[in-house]
């Protein structure tokens, strides 16, 4: 079926394959994707995300991303096969799908991140930094990390890989639910 911001973001991605230009402003059409890994991020047995996969790194309030509208679904199972560790039990599985304009309907910021990282790559930024480990956190905040972790969860849509172990993407497109009016 015909979509013309289906044509607009092929013709965005083949125009960064080209010249490897992305813009550092997140558009509030595009989508991110998180790899979610086994057994951390997902019950394999229900299929169903745990809210384990949407907790910021220790001693931050940034939940990695990808860009999936700009560098595509190869691209992003590429960064994500190279992030499995099978010897720590860390096995790619797939993604969780997100629209930005989703995340900031929450009030949420979803930011470019590329210096840190690769091209293609954000973070979503949840204004609550989770604890390092072993350090108790404030129980208001455990509070908010949770309900943030729970509505990430909630208002995203998982894609199990359907051939976790091949090197491109050979699953379904990757369309986020569309759900803007969410709240904390």
């Amino acid at each position: 079926m015909f979509s013309l911001e289906r044509v607009k973001q092929k013709l965005v991605r083949i125009g960064f394959c080209m010249c490897r230009y992305l813009p550092r402003k997140i558009a509030d059409e595009e989508i991110v994707v998180r790899a979610i890994f086994s057994p951390y991020h997902v019950d394999t047995k229900k299929g169903k995300l745990r809210p384990n996969a949407f907790r910021p790194s220790p001693g931050t309030d940034e939940i990695s991303v990808m860009r999936s509208s700009v560098i595509g679904p190869h691209r992003c199972k590429k960064k994500a096969l190279k992030l499995e560790d099978p010897a720590a039990t860390k096995v790619y599985r797939g993604f969780a799908v997100l629209s930005v304009r989703a995340v900031r309907a929450a009030h949420i910021c979803v930011v470019d991140s590329r210096k840190e990282n690769f091209l293609g790559h954000a973070d979503i930024r949840t204004g609550n930094v989770t604890p390092l480990k072993g350090v108790p956190g404030e129980p208001r905040e455990i509070e908010r990390s949770k309900a943030i972790c729970d509505l990430l969860t909630t208002h995203s849509k998982y894609y199990a890989d359907p051939s976790p172990a091949q090197s491109r993407w050979r699953g379904e497109r990757l369309i986020p639910l569309e759900i803007y009016a969410i709240s904390i």
